[in-house]
């Protein structure tokens, strides 16, 4: 186990199945949950730093003081982030000269309504409201041993993680994370063993408010700006052992049966 997977099995330890029952892993570890534990098969190791989970239900209080605690007791270190709130923290884990962020997010209807600011430390949860297709799809649920404790984690769904991750490719403003959420996409497509259930998956989301707005931003990326979509995927594609010469191939013949699922759809 490196010192990534480390800081990741320590949170979850940290967190304890209390918090893990009201928690979904969303963001890049995604990749590396389904390959270890669900796909059971030889992949690379994905490009991720931080440990993002959606939050399902918040009452006032209840969450952001009690995983401060938590966190707090494992010692996870706390970052004051808000100038206009000190007690507002976010936390992470910090060893062998990594500092791994944890951040919880969740959509802006399940944050409490009128919530006054707090008079003693507790843990931010910030709204991003396209985790709503996660928290609206049933996640995979799997048994993470860790330690003495079997820990049942909640994961987003591969296809709910497409389109969450397609529809931050068009609000990012960390331009460095653009790349990394198109390539998690590239990696879903290109290691799922089962493609087609995959794809079936991806098209019954269609109902979702959503989801016309992660087609257009797909389609529009690599239609209209096909030299940039393709630009910011080849260092990952040369990561997980495709040929130079080939590249631009094996990126159109990842992302195609995609395309083929939206097109039909719209």
């Amino acid at each position: 186990m490196n010192s990534y997977e480390r800081a990741f099995h320590e949170t979850l330890y940290a967190l304890g199945q209390e918090h893990l029952d009201n928690l979904i892993v969303v963001g890049g570890w995604c990749p590396y949950l389904y390959a270890t534990y669900v796909w059971d098969r030889e992949a690379p190791f994905p490009s991720t730093v931080d440990i993002d989970f959606a939050v399902k239900k918040m009452s006032p209080d209840k969450f952001s003081e009690s995983v401060y605690k938590k966190l707090v007791a494992a010692n996870l270190v706390p970052r004051k982030m808000d100038l206009d709130d000190q007690n507002r923290v976010q936390f992470a884990y910090i060893s062998d000269r990594l500092l791994i962020p944890v951040e919880f997010i969740t959509t802006p209807s399940v944050l409490p309504k009128g919530q006054k600011i707090l008079l003693k430390p507790y843990v931010a949860c910030d709204p991003v409201p396209e985790v709503d297709v996660a928290l609206k799809t049933d996640p995979i649920r799997q048994v993470v041993r860790y330690k003495d404790k079997n820990l049942n984690i909640q994961i987003a769904s591969p296809a709910a993680f497409i389109v969450v991750k397609g529809l931050l490719l068009k609000h990012r403003v960390n331009t460095q994370k653009l790349p990394k959420d198109l390539a998690s996409i590239a990696f879903i497509l290109r290691y799922e063993p089962q493609l087609l259930r995959l794809l079936d998956e991806v098209a019954m989301l269609r109902k979702h408010e959503s989801f016309k707005e992660f087609c257009e931003i797909l389609k529009e990326l690599f239609q209209e700006r096909e030299d940039r979509a393709y630009g910011m995927l080849e260092p990952f594609f040369k990561q997980w052992g495709v040929s130079e010469d080939s590249i631009r191939e094996q990126i159109k013949k990842t992302f195609d049966p995609l395309f083929g699922v939206i097109d039909t759809i719209f």
